[in-house]
């Protein structure tokens, strides 16, 4: 599966090597392109730190990944008992690219690829413009990969 960058639990309890505590959660993430961690909390909320501990952004979310094609992070929120759950993207510094309304995020190609909460539906974003959403707001879909 493109798009996604492995990622690597290290354990609930993340230690300088003073032994000091930076971050505690159900899971601590290493995501092996960046000096970035991702934990994820006990209470529904997903964090990006770096790597001397401090958090770059907080999100409500379950889990955090990586999405190197465009420089960003895709949070998912699972809801409803984990049968349905919602995607959004956010930069490095917790602004939101894409809302958290989508049922899947994946790329394809040269496109991102957004999934209706049902699954029925895909709206479709050039990757390039997503990675440099700064300059193509308010962002447009593009047609489907041929």
């Amino acid at each position: 599966m493109t798009g996604l960058q492995i990622k690597r639990v290290i354990r609930d309890t993340l230690l300088d090597s003073h032994g000091k505590v930076l971050a505690t959660g159900k899971s601590i993430m290493f995501f092996s392109d960046t000096d970035d961690l991702a934990v994820a909390g006990e209470k529904g909320s997903v964090s990006l730190i770096d790597r001397q501990g401090q958090v770059r952004f907080s999100h409500p979310g379950d889990e955090i990944d990586r999405i190197p094609e465009i420089d960003a992070y895709k949070v998912t929120l699972l809801a409803s008992g984990h049968r349905e759950r919602l995607q959004g993207i956010f930069s490095e510094r917790g602004e939101t690219i894409l809302p958290m309304k989508y049922g899947r995020v994946y790329v394809e190609g040269d496109r991102l690829a957004l999934r209706s909460p049902d699954l029925k539906s895909i709206s479709w974003f050039s990757l390039e413009e997503v990675k440099n959403w700064r300059n193509h707001q308010p962002l447009k879909e593009v047609p489907a990969p041929q």
